[in-house]
C-alpha cells in the first residue's frame, strides 16, 4: 500500500545534493482552493498569466495530466482553464509567502535596474534644434 505525502512533509531529492530535503510537490485535489501563479517568457520579457494571483477551484485534478480548474476571482471569474501543478500554489500561506518573494524579487530587480539606468539626455539648445523647412514658399 503506497503512503500518502502531505506537503508539509519532506521528501529526498534526486535532484541536488544527497541528503538535502525539499517541500514535496503540492498535489492538488477536486475542491482545493488554488492560486494561479503562472509565469512564462514572451519576447524575451517575463509576462504573468492575465489570472495570476487569482483564485480558482481545481475541478479535476488529473485532467490530460494538467489541472482543471474554475476562476472563483477577478475578470474571469466563472471561466475554466488548466494548469500545470507547478502554477498552482494552495491558498493560504503557501500562496502569500510565493507571491510575497516574487513582489521582492521584483523590487530588488526594479532597483538594479533603476540603479543601471542611463540617465535622460540633456535637452536640446535652440541652435542644436533644427527648423523643419517649409515647402513653399511665401509669395509677398
Amino acid at each position: 500500500m503506497a503512503e500518502n505525502v502531505s506537503d508539509a512533509e519532506t521528501y529526498e531529492s534526486d535532484e541536488g545534493s544527497e541528503g538535502s530535503n525539499v517541500a514535496a510537490p503540492y498535489n492538488p485535489m477536486v475542491g482545493d482552493s488554488v492560486v494561479i501563479v503562472k509565469e512564462g517568457i514572451k519576447e524575451g520579457k517575463l509576462v504573468k498569466s492575465t489570472v495570476y494571483g487569482e483564485t480558482a477551484t481545481v475541478t479535476d485534478a488529473d485532467w490530460n495530466g494538467v489541472c482543471k480548474v474554475k476562476i472563483m476571482s477577478g475578470k474571469q471569474k466563472g471561466v475554466a482553464k488548466s494548469y500545470k501543478r507547478d502554477f498552482l500554489k494552495r491558498e493560504g500561506e503557501e500562496a502569500e509567502a510565493y507571491l510575497k518573494s516574487k513582489r521582492e524579487e521584483e523590487q530588488a530587480e526594479g532597483e538594479v535596474e533603476a540603479e543601471e539606468a542611463l540617465p535622460p539626455p540633456p535637452p536640446l539648445s535652440p541652435s542644436q534644434v533644427e527648423t523643419p523647412k517649409n515647402e513653399r514658399t511665401s509669395r509677398n
